[in-house]
């Protein structure tokens, strides 16, 4: 009786420190420094990719997308391919209005490296 009281406790102290919230991007994923996105497509409402045309310029962090003529800007699902361990905020894949330039924040797996990148769309 006395080994599952043991247990029990042990239990408990793992389930109490293991409920500490600790800010995930503090942790590197990798010790790449790299904020790159090298693929980006455009979901309109029934899943289709509506860019027609775009260019990812790496240096000055900026995306222009040509997109489909008639295209709603204002509820599109944007996707990227982007370097191992970047975390992105606010966070892709969610409805968003491109009808004027979205910013987002690449951090890299290292933690410490962060670039800005600009996604302008017309048609």
């Amino acid at each position: 009786m006395k080994i599952f009281k043991y247990i029990i406790m042990l239990f408990l102290i793992v389930v109490g420190t293991s409920c500490d919230k600790t800010d995930l991007y503090a942790y590197p994923s990798s010790d790449s420094n790299k904020t790159d996105i090298t693929a980006f497509s455009l979901l309109n409402e029934k899943g289709e990719n509506v860019v027609i045309e775009s260019k990812i310029d790496s240096e000055t962090g900026t995306i222009t997308v040509k997109a489909t003529p008639g295209t709603s800007l204002n509820r599109l699902v944007p996707r990227a391919v982007v370097s191992e361990g970047v975390v992105i905020e606010p966070i892709m894949g969610t409805y968003t209005d491109f009808s004027s330039p979205v910013s987002y924040t690449l951090i890299a797996g290292n933690r410490t490296t962060k670039q800005t990148w600009t996604i302008s769309v017309s048609f």
